[in-house]
């Protein structure tokens, strides 16, 4: 972990380590204030997940551990270090914090349910919830499990900005392309096309690869399919509510926004990549950078 505080040099690193974090899959910072609050130590919340269990560690980063360069000890984890069970079958592969670091939601390709840690406020009363604490947090755990064909399980994660909508990437495309969930009752809608209704030449099982919420609205969703070159858009102008995902119909595939493999750049320019890698929008969603796979270009339109 390198810091790039302009009062220390560059080359200060500190290493975290424990015997719980072998085959990290997935790191996400705390957003927010509450990542930095008296509460949580003054420290900045960093959680890690592992291919080898549900577990996922929460290491508390505060100033004084920060101006330590070096491996921590194993007496000073116990300061640092909260290990919480997801509840999940390993590997954990995407976890996601919503935009006010209140919830970190977690997923694994061996299981259908989502794993929601709340923190601060969580409801106790939940059937379905556990509770683990700490000396100076405590989280509940929550399974929102729901009905998906035998073999379809979730990859991957990611909030809307507004935290009222959570995208869930299935393993395959058979049963759904895209699986949303409103952020109130966890309730879900899946979107589910055909080839022949869809613009995009792919068959009928292949899943969408990346996606991304536009900022600061979450009202458009862009998603790519694996090996292709379209992208697609959905539009959310209504809020979700409580039971309601809301969004266009389920068989739709959303409005062909871009074929990156018509863009011509003219003579003596090569064309652009005809399989989408990865999607990013900036913060206004004025501009989208578009990774193609075996391409070390990136356009941005």
């Amino acid at each position: 972990m390198h810091s790039a505080d302009a009062r220390r040099p560059l080359t200060h690193i500190v290493v975290l380590k424990n015997l719980a974090q072998k085959g990290v899959t997935a790191m996400a910072w705390r957003p927010g204030k509450l990542s930095r609050s008296s509460a949580e130590g003054g420290g900045h919340l960093l959680a890690v997940a592992t291919a080898h269990s549900g577990r996922l560690l929460l290491w508390t980063l505060s100033e004084e551990l920060a101006t330590t360069a070096g491996a921590f000890k194993a007496s000073d984890t116990s300061r640092c270090l909260q290990v919480v069970d997801s509840r999940l079958p390993g590997p954990v592969t995407s976890i996601a914090w919503d935009g006010e670091g209140r919830r970190l939601v977690a997923c694994s390709p061996r299981s259908s349910s989502l794993a929601v840690l709340t923190f601060e406020g969580e409801d106790s009363k939940d059937k379905d919830s556990s509770s683990s604490s700490s000396s100076n947090r405590k989280i509940s755990v929550r399974l929102v499990r729901q009905l998906l064909p035998p073999l379809v399980q979730l990859t991957s994660v990611h909030w809307a900005p507004d935290g009222r909508r959570l995208l869930a990437l299935p393993t395959t495309g058979k049963a759904a392309r895209l699986k949303i969930y409103e952020s109130l009752q966890w309730s879900s809608k899946s979107w589910r096309w055909s080839s022949t209704s869809s613009s995009s030449s792919s068959s009928p099982s292949v899943a969408v690869h990346t996606a991304a919420w536009s900022r600061p609205s979450g009202r458009i969703l862009l998603y790519a399919e694996r090996h292709c070159s379209r992208i697609h858009a959905l539009t959310f102008y209504d809020k979700a509510e409580e039971g309601d995902v809301g969004g266009g119909h389920a068989a739709s595939p959303g409005l062909l926004l871009l074929d990156t493999a018509e863009v011509n750049f003219g003579a003596g320019h090569p064309t652009l990549g005809t399989a989408i890698q990865s999607i990013a929008w900036d913060k206004g969603s004025r501009r989208l950078a578009v990774l193609f796979e075996g391409r070390w270009k990136h356009p941005v339109f």
